[in-house]
């Protein structure tokens, strides 16, 4: 699919600290302070509407790909609706899609985290959500909210959770953020 982003700019702001807990092997909570905090908003035509937001320990630029540090953390939290319905304000959860058992249910809106610690990639299991209390697009837009994705554990996988508060600015691919 093809992604057509919606409007300019691009920047790096600090976020608040974050509490990572990220199962078996990251049983303690982890915390981090995001060194880079960006939204990208996208349009992908005939599907969907997505804004991705990217926090990272690292300079984690919004217009090309850099690989992580091995301590270095990267988490995203990539929002989808349906073209119809513009992501803003509201809460966002993360549940099983009720598509898999209904093809024809209409798609819900969805916040889907994803963390990467150096070359690990970690999928949390579905639960809890994000709530956006702010959303402006580009170029001078910020995004902000509260992460409260929590999976209590059971049948063997771990309890998880990512916690805290975020502000991000806008950014488009294609734009640098400064160092």
């Amino acid at each position: 699919m093809i992604g057509a982003c919606l409007l300019g700019g691009c920047g790096r702001t600090t976020a608040p600290a974050i509490e990572l807990v990220l199962g078996e092997d990251d049983r303690a909570p982890r915390t981090i302070a995001p060194k880079s905090a960006w939204a990208e908003h996208l349009a992908v035509p005939g599907a969907r509407n997505e804004l991705r937001i990217v926090l990272g320990t690292g300079d984690i630029p919004c217009d090309r790909y850099v690989p992580l540090g091995d301590d270095e953390v990267l988490l995203t939290i990539t929002i989808t609706s349906p073209l119809e319905r513009p992501i803003g304000p509201g809460v966002y959860a993360w549940t099983e899609s009720t598509r898999a058992s209904d093809p024809k249910a209409p798609t819900p809106p969805l916040a889907i985290p994803k963390v990467v610690i150096g070359n690990r990639s970690i999928q949390p299991l579905p639960g809890g959500g994000i709530e956006l209390r702010r959303v402006e697009l580009p170029p001078q837009g910020m995004v902000t909210g509260v992460l409260g994705f929590a999976f209590p554990g059971g049948a063997g996988a771990p309890a998880t959770s990512i916690k805290g508060t975020f502000a991000a600015r806008s950014c488009v691919a294609g734009d640098t953020i400064a160092p």
